[in-house]
């Protein structure tokens, strides 16, 4: 098996893949003269993708900053008012009515109103105020609503020009379906546009937008639930069927793209936004004619040569892509098989290595940290440890239960055992908080050693913090376990620094971290003469902290 996987990798090797590279792109340098074409015949489409993810940057600003209850509201006072569409009064008067109390707030005298475009009648305008005035009063706070959205409309409009976006008024619009009422085949409600109202080509709420029905399907199977349809960006068809589908009317041609909000009481609201697309339209006729025969010629051939460099590149990229995903889950044991030729085995096999080592790194983490605090685990899965026999100066500190013999003498092993891991996982937690390594249980007692096997350069002071905590926690602990009714033991705390030796001492069988020489013993010594419930400090540990 071994030897039919040397041949393998020799075989694959035989072919640097810098070569296969090479070759792959001398056949695409000699279509190098159609290429300029292929990009000029592409740019249109780019520049109104470009133009498209603008839009939709517009509609989700909008459609964040105005709330979902608020839309809801004008949409209802929108198909209040769809009978509108049939009055006697012109639907360019009632829209600039309409902006006028919506924008001013108030009905000006006549003399105030001025010029007005499109041909529009002062007096009628303030006739159609006076009836929006009147409906918007009865339901309070609705007028603010319709000034604020309208006002952030046209601020976001004005914005967008200003950054030379050529975007017409952005408008938010109601359909139920015409599946719940006849009026909407073939037509929708406006609710808010951007439009200022002087201009002449404002809409009011309830004003329809009639759509030929073939047109208004594809619009509605986007949002519509009953069409399989739902919240989202859209806009029209990009290829309808060659070309986008463009709508002109006599402002020029437009381009639509909308998002589609949730529906609210069986209403579907989109905001809209139309730009112009005259330049895209006469950019993509004159590359379309110029451009087209010359694609068709050259697409075979190039679709030829990158599916070889494809296939040669994304083979290894996806295999180390499934190694990266591995590893990103923690699967330390995952191999990248070999992929692809040349350099990019050698590229497989560092990443293999890589992986091998975050797996020593790992399982060396692990360990230590049943021995250390998780920092210092980090720390030394970082900087390496040594394990094996050395001198260093560290603080040595010895904890015991005084009296533990006669306190426990009758009672049962089960509740001995017990009290004593409750108080041991109290203070290792403690030892380990403040950087020290808990070396050994001796019965009752705790040894533990701050400075080894990371050093840290302040092992005296934490040592020392660490033991007046410990008794701290201890008089806490005690007053706990007595109101409850249990057994507690008091302890006695030494403590000593200076240079001793530390590593792993033991056998093939058994092996252990631990420190010994005259210093541990001195600390040994500290705590069997400390008074219950303090602790007792030796000179090297007090000439280390001063």
């Amino acid at each position: 098996m071994e030897a039919d996987v040397a041949i393998q990798r020799v075989i694959l090797r035989r072919k640097p893949f810098r070569r296969t590279l090479l070759e792959s792109f001398l056949v695409v340098a000699l279509l190098a003269a159609s290429l300029p074409a292929v990009m000029a015949f592409k740019r249109p489409w780019d520049f109104l993708e470009s133009l498209i993810y603008q839009a939709h940057t517009l509609l989700a600003a909008v459609h964040v900053a105005i709330p979902r209850e608020q839309v809801a509201a004008m949409g209802r006072f929108a198909m209040m008012h769809r009978d509108l569409n049939e009055a006697e009064m012109d639907a360019r008067h009632l829209a600039a009515g309409f902006g006028l109390v919506v924008e001013e707030g108030r009905i000006p005298p006549l003399a105030e109103v001025g010029s007005l475009e499109g041909g529009m009648e002062a007096e009628k305008v303030l006739e159609a105020a006076r009836y929006w005035q009147g409906e918007l009063e009865s339901e309070p706070g609705l007028r603010e609503i319709f000034h604020q959205s309208k006002r952030y409309l046209g601020r976001v409009a004005e914005m967008a020009r200003t950054a030379g976006f050529d975007v017409g008024p952005i408008y938010i619009m109601a359909d139920p379906g015409r599946e719940k009422d006849p009026f909407f085949k073939e037509q929708i409600l406006f609710v808010l546009e951007s439009t200022g109202w002087r201009t002449g080509e404002d809409t009011f709420p309830g004003q329809a937008y009639e759509v030929p029905e073939r047109e208004m399907g594809g619009w509605r199977s986007s949002y519509l639930p009953e069409s399989g349809g739902g919240p989202g960006f859209y806009h029209n068809p990009l290829h309808n069927p060659i070309l986008p589908r463009f709508d002109t009317d006599e402002w020029g041609t437009w381009f639509t793209s909308w998002m589609a909000g949730f529906p609210q009481d069986g209403v579907v609201y989109s905001f809209n936004v139309d730009f112009d697309a005259a330049k895209v339209k006469a950019l993509m006729w004159t590359l379309s004619i110029t451009g087209g025969a010359l694609l068709m010629a050259t697409v075979l051939t190039i679709l030829l040569a990158a599916r070889r460099l494809a296939e040669m590149i994304t083979r290894p990229v996806a295999a180390l892509s499934d190694g990266a995903r591995a590893v990103q889950k923690e699967d330390f044991s995952y191999v990248v098989p070999h992929q692809g030729t040349g350099e990019m085995i050698g590229f497989i096999d560092v990443f293999n290595g890589m992986i091998r080592a975050l797996r020593e790194r790992m399982n060396l983490k692990m360990a230590f940290s049943r021995m250390v605090s998780a920092e210092l685990a980090e720390l030394a899965a970082q900087e390496g440890v040594v394990l094996g026999g050395q001198e260093a100066v560290c603080t040595i500190m010895f904890t015991d239960f005084a009296g533990f013999s006669t306190i426990t003498q009758g009672v049962a092993a089960e509740r001995v055992v017990q009290a004593l891991n409750d108080y041991f996982a109290l203070l290792v937690s403690l030892i380990k908080r403040y950087g020290g390594t808990p070396d050994k249980y001796i019965g009752d007692a705790i040894v533990a050693i701050f400075g080894a096997p990371v050093r840290m350069g302040d092992h005296a002071d934490k040592a020392l913090r660490c033991a007046v905590e410990m008794q701290r926690e201890m008089r806490r602990f005690n007053r706990e376990r007595l109101a409850r009714g249990e057994m507690v033991f008091e302890m006695r705390v030494g403590l000593n620094t200076g240079k001793v030796l530390v590593g792993a001492i033991g056998c093939e069988q058994k092996m252990e971290y631990t420190a010994i020489g005259e210093v541990t013993n001195m600390a040994n010594r500290m705590e069997s003469v400390c008074p219950i419930g303090h602790v007792m400090v030796a000179g090297g540990t007090r000439r280390a902290v001063v």
